[in-house]
């Protein structure tokens, strides 16, 4: 397995193989690393196996060993006793890659710029698309081509307005979650609505005044196995493609977490939601490996972190009832990216991508210790939502470990104001200030195109003027941050 270096520029001239990581010197910008786990260094690879020398062995083992019924559930216990733990003490989810250098780029000389991943679509694919499960649209006989000049035309808009770390603004993708019936068996069942939720009894106007909301998601009535193999590397390959003559300093593709499947479909078949999140993380830890393994960063969408809240079950709940659900979950993400370098993952997490109240969101000052835990170097979440907008004050309470880098949203991704630079680089100075510019990318609050519609809650041409002035906002503060 071949792994690319830091910057995506250089990935045909400087691909290497796995080796020992480097010397761990901690400070800002470069994270103090474990040693307690020896990698093999050079030795061949078993098919698509990482091999190390487990701690306190001379023996190599495998990551993707024989699974075994009890040691997976003491593994999955101890996640979310760790979680719940100091996050300094907390491990990062089971074997390392070791490699000569970090992954991820950091904002080392300018504030960096990104996105959640999602993006307008052109109007021809969102007639294909709209209304159609994921293994329909797939079928179409137009449906490839039409996605591969898409992806082309929003990598190359995404590099000239200014975007650092891009997508392929999930092109291929019914939605965001929904893309996974092709690529996991399963999801056979009836269509469900969305567990209820608690905003609604507090606004019934409200909610009573929006248009009707679609039919759901199938239910998952079967055993959870993975086919995707073919379907994420066609994105993959889709991605390549359009990056030729396009220079990012990083790429990124999507994936849902297994809690987020949790969250969204409907659970006929397994006895437990703790049996039924960790069969999703079985299957989806394929995709995983497949993109880090293609050279790009993994950004698991798991809204359902900071989201939940405001499902009808945690009415009557406490927020410590709700931190032992975070740990769960977010031991759920770790198992499923066992063997990943968390310096090629990055999480998101927000509270839902509706124009709405917003009164039941968990304040992330509840359980931003939790999300420290998660094996990812890079946090996205919402910064601009006025809600939360607030909340780059809980890095004085609770702050950022040495190896971890935040992309708080500082664009908002719900209405049609377009924010003046002047703001976005105010913003983006307020986080810089606690936890080091160096630590800091700038982000959108979520998606553009969560899901495919006609008429989106932001127009095109105005979600592309948003991320103008994410781009310009970024300028202006590097230039203040960096004189």
């Amino acid at each position: 397995m071949k792994i690319v270096r830091r910057n995506i520029k250089d990935v045909q001239a400087s691909t290497h193989l796995l080796s020992d990581m480097g010397d761990g010197t901690p400070g800002r910008g470069r994270p103090a690393r474990s040693t307690r786990r020896e990698a093999v260094g050079r030795m061949p690879l078993l098919g698509r196996r990482w091999l190390w020398h487990d701690r306190g062995s001379s023996a190599p083992c495998a990551v993707e060993a024989v699974d075994d019924a009890a040691e997976g559930a003491g593994r999955r216990y101890a996640g979310v006793d760790a979680a719940l733990g100091a996050a300094s003490e907390a491990p990062r989810g089971g074997p390392r890659i070791h490699r000569e250098e970090e992954a991820m780029q950091r904002s080392s000389a300018r504030i960096l710029t990104t996105h959640t991943g999602s993006l307008p679509r052109p109007a021809a694919l969102v007639q294909m698309v709209e209304g159609h499960d994921q293994r329909e649209v797939r079928g179409h006989p137009g449906f490839a081509s039409q996605v591969h000049a898409a992806v082309a035309e929003v990598v190359h808009k995404q590099a000239d307005i200014g975007i650092d770390v891009l997508t392929d603004g999930e092109m291929s993708k019914v939605a965001f979650s929904a893309y996974v019936t092709e690529r996991v068996t399963g999801f056979d069942g009836p269509l469900r609505p969305l567990a209820p939720q608690i905003e609604p009894r507090l606004f019934p106007e409200y909610y009573q005044s929006l248009p009707p909301v679609g039919p759901g998601f199938r239910a998952c009535n079967g055993p959870i196995t993975w086919r995707g193999d073919a379907y994420v590397q066609q994105d993959i390959a889709t991605l390549q493609a359009a990056l030729q003559g396009v220079s990012p300093t990083e790429v990124f593709l999507p994936a849902v977490s297994p809690g987020q499947i949790w969250f969204n479909f409907p659970n006929d078949y397994y006895p437990t939601d703790e049996a039924y999140i960790y069969a999703v993380a079985d299957a989806l830890k394929h995709e995983y490996r497949a993109i880090v393994e293609a050279g790009f960063l993994l950004q698991l969408d798991s809204p359902e972190l900071a989201m939940a809240w405001n499902r009808a079950e945690f009415a009557e709940k406490t927020f410590a009832d709700y931190r032992q659900f975070v740990a769960q979950h977010v031991a759920a993400i770790n198992y499923a990216l066992e063997g990943i370098p968390a310096d090629r993952v990055r999480v998101h997490l927000c509270w839902g991508n509706g124009e709405r109240p917003h009164v039941r969101d968990c304040p992330i000052a509840e359980f931003i210790d939790i999300i420290y835990t998660v094996h990812a170097e890079a946090l996205s979440f919402e910064g601009a939502n006025p809600r939360h907008a607030h909340e780059w004050k809980i890095f004085k309470d609770h702050p950022l470990p040495e190896d971890k880098l935040i992309i708080p949203g500082v664009i908002d991704s719900l209405t049609n104001v377009v924010e003046h630079p002047e703001l976005v680089a105010e913003r983006i100075g307020r986080y810089a200030e606690i936890v080091g510019k160096e630590h800091v990318i700038a982000g959108t609050d979520c998606g553009f195109a969560t899901g495919v519609r006609a008429q989106p809650r932001v127009h095109p041409t105005v979600a592309w003027a948003k991320l103008q002035a994410l781009a310009e906002g970024a300028r202006l503060a590097s230039e203040r941050l960096w004189g």
